[in-house]
């Protein structure tokens, strides 16, 4: 009977609420787009959270205008990032959406009364857990020839950046996992970017170190990886690309089997 209940445990799903967090974004004047600075930091913050419910966002703006229109600029705000949201299959089901308009408390410093807030909780998840199997990039690393190039496929980035789409964290992982269990095998990285014919920011070369350091911070030796840019110059689909699935297939990172 015992041996049942503990079964019947590890099946269950349960949800453990954390806290409520928040986090602050904000805009340029009369615009309902977050600024350059917060998209960075809403692009860190999609990378840094795992399981979470967004439960309300709200939109401010500054005095200037009237009432009426800066009542409808803050829900357009509001709206915006919960576009966003959505897009990365944020849980925001249950999220109420509020526009403030200009009549909050106002800070003196109007750049600060130009924002959004989300207000989010995190969800630990408790699932039963299947036996591993097998994954498509380790039997392409067991059945590869050395020299060989293999794409990690859906190992996409935001553009112009190093950081990964939050859907692809698993797959940096099942690199790190593949490494691990092959003790002998020995990589180099290459680095590629979309749409720029040069690489003037160094993209490319960034991407590939990501994956490299990584691998590192995770117990992998050096001695066993290298990296390398290729900036745009070995491109999947040609320049310029005609659709964000192409630019996403451009910026991406392969690796080169050394020796296994």
């Amino acid at each position: 009977m015992k041996r049942n209940y503990f079964t019947l445990l590890i099946l269950l799903c349960v949800n453990l609420v954390s806290a409520q967090e928040k986090l602050e974004l904000y805009f340029d004047f009369s615009q309902d787009t977050p600024n350059e600075k917060s998209t960075e930091k809403l692009i860190n913050w999609l990378e840094s959270i795992d399981s979470i419910e967004v439960s309300k966002i709200e939109g401010y703006c500054d005095f200037v205008d009237t009432d009426e229109y800066n009542k409808e600029l803050s829900l357009r705000r509001a709206n915006t990032v919960l576009s966003y949201l959505k897009a990365t299959n944020i849980n925001v089901e249950r999220a109420e959406i509020i526009g403030f308009g200009e009549n909050f408390n106002q800070s003196e410093v109007q750049s600060e009364n130009r924002k959004a807030i989300v207000y989010y909780q995190q969800i630990k998840k408790v699932v039963a857990v299947d036996p591993p199997k097998e994954s498509k990039l380790s039997k392409q690393i067991t059945d590869s020839k050395v020299g060989e190039k293999l794409k990690l496929e859906n190992l996409n980035f935001y553009n112009h950046s190093d950081i990964i789409r939050r859907e692809s964290r698993p797959i940096i992982n099942d690199l790190l996992n593949v490494m691990k269990a092959n003790e002998k095998l020995k990589i180099e990285i290459h680095g590629h970017i979309c749409c720029m014919i040069e690489d003037t920011h160094q993209i490319a070369l960034l991407r590939a170190k990501m994956v490299y350091n990584f691998l590192i911070q995770n117990g992998i030796n050096k001695n066993r990886l290298g990296f390398k840019s290729f900036g745009s110059a070995k491109p999947i689909y040609p320049l310029p690309e005609k659709t964000e699935e192409e630019r996403d297939a451009n910026r991406r990172v392969e690796i080169m089997v050394v020796s296994k």
